[in-house]
């Protein structure tokens, strides 16, 4: 008890909210699966392709991997199929419909239910002290109905209590102190868990065969197809605990209110995981494609090859797997946060208001319980590398000890905000805004101590090609033998975060100056910039260096690391401004609207902000381009409220009376896209690199599949050479989006009220493409590969009593 203090029970408030909910959300999948006679290595129907413009023929030849000559009549004997391909197919359904691509639909529902229970207290003390308690519990079910039909199950649920102490300590000053608890569980399963041992059936090796782990490896298409990958949910179970303290103060000092606190947190994660344990086979068409060789440059035959084929073949174009090694597929992470604020709202006059503040924030790195955590130390020439483990010394640069989270914690963040609004004229009703501020991302640390604890010793990530799985085991990757076993000697490890690495920094400001027009009207003109610092960027500093595939493996410059190491340093950069023009005119009359125009432009060559794994080692110039936002936007709101006279009692005017529309239109100049071309021609690990720009302009263009951007401007890469195409260069497509809704309440009787609800999304039906085909040389390249939703109308009744 608080001294000099007692309850009282009869001041106090309690709130007890009890809710449950079940929901059924209807999806409709509708994607590609095998024809019958592509399933028996019958492709011949492929000479008589029909070219992605809709007029012509454009047939693609399929060449045998071992002979390098065409396959007779495009068909793959039957004792050329793998028997593992043949087995995994029955995952895939037949066709519902016809032809090669979008030829399967399936309808069903995802479940989803929910029970939740509340309670809220207020008791009042003294005049000068109060205690709120905030209680709550949930259980929930859900399931997630997969492209074919199999149903992912997840369950799971959560409690929490949260206690608050007020006091009042002077008439100016008041303190708050309060204390949180959270706990939550999450289990997931896949359709295949506890079920038949696929791998073991069909002799795929190298995987994680325990009950809750069974079912299919990943296989995805890309090569021509548009086949859907066959894919599920992963295993997992997560126990989460947060506890929060925090203390604040709030003072009243003439024209200033004045803020001030402390806040910390604990938050523990224990997860048992199996993310891509069974495996993941990515195709590409890339084993059947034909070559040529001019002036001692091979380069790809265009209209060669196929995915599905390479499959049936059993030959994938990469391979990745998770290995949890001796028993580690359990982690306990943890992490501590702390903050300090200070925050000064200055009343400078009537016309005049400034906001300044400055926070400072501490997130520790993420640790596991048991220090099963590993990164990648480099010497400085980046000829050798090892891993290193929390405890142990570096063994270049200054040395030192390695720290628990392997990253070096930053007590530097400090946050300065300041912001002001003013009306500077009596008479005039203009309204200006503006503020600068600084933000951290301190939130990323618990993201890289997730990565890295899947690392070995503990645990094993590799991503393998054909070459470099020849290079290091000596055998041939296929669906039976696609996750060998490396050498001992071989370092495993596929990621690592420099040990300096910094949180990215955004610095932020804007402007907006608001006018009134009349009684209704509002006209706005806003600005937005933000720069961002120590961004993201992913380096690939083990892979080889171009030249011919065949020779890639002893390129490598590391030659017992794997290739496929990222490193992950801070040292992006990004700029956006934005500016935008609104109107408003407020609700009156039963009718109110707004009109925005927004144009932006947002560069940065982060790996976060679209760029992925620097494509030109030591070359981040390169990577540096537009990023996917949109160009320009132009949306369009307004709502409409009925206003039938109120006098009048008929049931056609009380039906009409109090209908509430509301309705958004959007134009978007779309998101841009970025050239492709399909392997590795550069012969240094990269699957899916940009293509070469051949120097037309990218827009325009007078070619049947010029629709959406001139095909022409790109072009094949010669093998061992990088593409020169930049990223994003593709401008988006423009498209745009309707929303309608109408609400409107009933009353019956004195207690009962029945509410409509009618929503509609894109209620005129019209097609938005949102994707292109971007990747050179096959048969979708330039052509609309996938469109945004169609129309949907969705109607709810709610009875209360």
């Amino acid at each position: 008890m608080i001294p000099k203090t007692k309850l009282n029970l009869r001041n106090s408030r309690w709130n007890v909210n009890v809710t449950g909910a079940r929901n059924r959300l209807g999806v409709e999948n509708v994607s590609s699966v095998p024809i019958p006679a592509f399933r028996t290595g019958d492709f011949s129907s492929l000479f008589n392709n029909p070219c992605a413009t809709g007029s012509g023929i454009c047939p693609i030849t399929l060449y045998d991997p071992n002979t390098k000559l065409p396959f007779a009549g495009n068909i793959i004997p039957a004792s050329r199929i793998n028997s593992a391909a043949a087995g995994l197919l029955s995952f895939y359904p037949s066709p519902t419909g016809i032809g090669s691509v979008k030829n399967f639909e399936f309808d069903a529902s995802n479940p989803s239910n929910t029970n939740t229970m509340s309670t809220q207290i207020s008791e009042p003390i003294t005049p000068k002290d109060r205690i709120n308690v905030n209680l709550s519990a949930q259980s929930r079910n859900s399931a997630t109905i997969q492209t074919f039909g199999y149903r992912d199950p997840t369950s799971g649920g959560g409690k929490a209590i949260s206690i608050s102490y007020s006091k009042t300590l002077r008439p100016t000053l008041v303190n708050t102190f309060s204390v949180s608890v959270n706990r939550n569980l999450t289990n997931n399963l896949s359709y295949f868990s506890n079920g038949v041992n696929v791998a073991a059936e069909y002799g795929i090796t190298g995987v994680l065969a325990t009950p809750p782990t069974y079912g299919p490896p990943t296989l995805s298409f890309s090569g021509g197809s548009q086949l859907a990958s066959l894919s599920d949910a992963v295993p997992s179970t997560v126990h989460a605990t947060t506890f929060s303290l925090t203390e604040g103060m709030v003072k009243n000092l003439g024209k200033h209110t004045i803020q001030f606190g402390l806040t910390g947190s604990k938050q523990e994660s224990n997860r048992l995981t199996a993310s891509n344990a069974r495996g993941s086979f990515t195709f590409t068409g890339v084993n059947t494609q034909g070559q040529t060789t001019t002036n001692g440059v091979v380069t790809s035959i265009p209209n060669t090859g196929y995915d599905l084929a390479d499959y049936l073949l059993g030959l994938p174009a990469s391979t990745s797997i998770t290995n949890y090694l001796n028993g580690n597929d359990v982690f306990y992470y943890r992490q501590n946060t702390a903050a300090a604020y200070v925050n000064d709202d200055f009343r400078a006059s009537t016309k005049v208001t400034f906001n300044m503040g400055l926070r400072w924030e501490f997130y520790e790195p993420q640790t596991e319980k048991y220090s099963h955590m590993a990164n990648l130390e480099f010497n400085p020439a980046m000829t050798s590398v090892h891993y290193v483990l929390p405890g142990q010394q570096y063994s270049y640069g200054n040395g030192g000890v390695v720290p628990n989270g392997l990253i070096a914690p930053d007590y530097r963040m400090f946050e300065p905000q300041f912001g002001f609004a003013a009306k500077p004229w009596t008479k005039r009703p203009i309204v200006i805004r503006g503020g600068y501020g600084i933000r951290f991302n301190g939130g990323a640390l618990a993201q890289l101590g997730n990565r890295l604890t899947i690392q070995p010793p503990f645990v094993q990530t590799v991503s393998l090609t054909p070459q470099q799985a020849q290079a290091q085991t000596g055998q041939t990757l296929t669906l039976q033998n696609g996750f060998p076993t490396l050498p001992v000697s071989t370092i495993t490890n596929n990621y690592a975060v420099s040990p300096n690495y910094r949180p990215a920094m955004a610095q932020q400001w804007n402007a907006i100056v608001q006018y009134t027009l009349g009684r209704n009207y509002v006209i706005q003109a806003s600005y937005f910039g933000t720069k961002g610092t120590d961004l993201d960027v992913l380096l690939g500093p083990n892979r080889a260096t171009p030249g011919p595939v065949a020779t890639e493996a002893s390129r490598i410059p590391i030659q017992n690391a794997l290739a496929s190491i990222q490193l992950d340093e801070s040292i992006g950069t990004s700029i956006y401004h934005s500016g935008s023009a609104q109107v408003t005119r407020r609700l009156a009359k039963g009718f109110g609207t707004s009109v925005t125009y927004t144009l932006a432009k947002a560069i940065s060559d982060s790996s976060i902000l679209g760029s992925g794994v620097v494509q030109i080692e030591n070359n981040i110039a390169a990577e540096r381009a537009v990023t996917t936002d949109p160009h320009q936007n132009l949306g369009v709101n307004f709502n409409y409220q009925s206003l039938a006279n109120n006098q009048k009692s008929q049931f056609f005017y009380n039906f009409i009376r109090g209908w509430q529309l509301n309705g958004a239109y959007d134009v978007t100049s779309g998101s841009p896209f970025t050239a492709t071309v399909a392997g590795d021609p550069s012969g240094t690990g990269v699957i899916g690199s940009r293509a070469n720009a051949t120097g037309l302009p990218v827009t325009g263009g007078d070619c049947p599949t010029c629709t959406y951007f001139n095909t022409a401007a790109f072009t094949l890469v010669p093998n061992g050479t990088y593409g020169t195409a930049g990223r994003n260069t593709i401008p988006g497509i423009v498209n745009f989006t309707l929303r309608a809704s109408a609400m409107r309440s009933f009353r019956i009787g004195e207690r009962h009220r029945l509410a409509l609800t009618f929503t509609a999304n894109n209620p005129l039906n019209h097609v938005s493409i949102t994707g292109v085909g971007t990747q050179v040389g096959t048969n979708t390249y330039g052509l609309a590969t996938r469109a945004g939703n169609m129309r949907t109308v969705t109607a709810m009744a709610r009875f209360t009593f």
